[in-house]
C-alpha cells in the first residue's frame, strides 16, 4: 500500500505476487482487495485521460462483467471492438458473454474472428469447442479442443476444463479409449467432478 500511495505501481506489484498466490486465505483476499483497488484508480484515470477510449470501454466491461451485468459488459466490449478493430482479446470477450448468455450462434462468430488473429488462444478455442459440442458438432470440436488443452496447463483449471471437454467430444465419436486418456487426470485432480460417460 506504500508503494501504491508513492505512486510505484509495478514495484507494488511486485510485492503482491506472492501474496496473490500464498497458501492462506486472508493474504489472498488482502491481495485480491488491493488489486481490485489498483484496477479502480486505473479505471478513473482512464476516465480522466482517454475518455472513450478502446482501453476504458475494455475496462468497464471487465468491471461490468464481474458484477453479473453481462447485457453492459457485452456493450462495453463491443464499444472497444469498433473503436480498435484488432484489439487482441475482444472478440474472445464477446464471445465469451454471448457464450455465457448462450447466444451459441453470435458466440462462434466472435470466437472464430479471434482464432482468426490467434489460433493458439487457450480460452477461445476452450469457448468455440463448447459451442460446437453445444451444437452436437463433436467432429470439428476435436481440433479446437486440442488447441485448447495444449495451450493451458494441464494442472490449471482452464486446462482441466478444456481435457473434459475434449473427453466429451471423443466420447461422442466413440473414441473411448482417448476419452478416457484425458478423463483420467481430471478424475484424479477433481475427484467431486462428474464427468458424462455416456455420448
Amino acid at each position: 500500500r506504500t508503494l501504491i500511495e508513492l505512486n510505484r505501481i509495478p514495484e507494488a506489484l511486485e510485492q503482491l505476487e506472492p501474496l496473490a498466490a500464498a497458501a492462506d486465505r486472508d493474504a489472498r483476499f488482502q491481495a485480491g482487495r488491493i488489486l481490485q483497488e489498483l484496477a479502480t484508480r486505473r479505471l478513473a484515470d482512464l476516465r480522466r485521460t482517454a475518455p472513450g477510449s478502446a482501453e476504458l470501454h475494455e475496462l468497464t466491461g471487465r468491471r461490468l462483467e464481474l458484477e453479473g451485468r453481462l447485457a453492459d459488459a457485452l456493450a462495453e466490449y463491443r464499444a472497444a471492438a469498433r473503436k480498435s478493430a484488432d484489439r487482441p482479446g475482444m472478440q474472445y470477450l464477446i464471445g465469451n458473454i454471448l457464450w455465457r448468455q448462450r447466444e451459441m450462434a453470435g458466440a462462434e462468430t466472435a470466437l472464430r474472428r479471434e482464432l482468426a488473429g490467434n489460433p493458439f488462444h487457450g480460452m477461445a478455442n476452450l469457448r468455440l469447442g463448447q459451442v460446437l459440442l453445444n451444437a452436437d458438432r463433436a467432429e470439428p470440436s476435436i481440433p479446437v479442443l486440442e488447441r485448447a488443452a495444449q495451450a493451458m496447463p494441464a494442472s490449471s483449471p482452464e486446462g482441466l476444463l478444456a481435457r473434459r471437454e475434449l473427453g466429451k467430444a471423443y466420447r461422442k465419436l466413440d473414441r473411448n479409449e482417448q476419452a478416457l486418456a484425458q478423463w483420467e487426470p481430471v478424475a484424479k485432480a477433481l475427484p467431486g467432478d462428474a464427468v458424462e460417460i455416456r455420448a
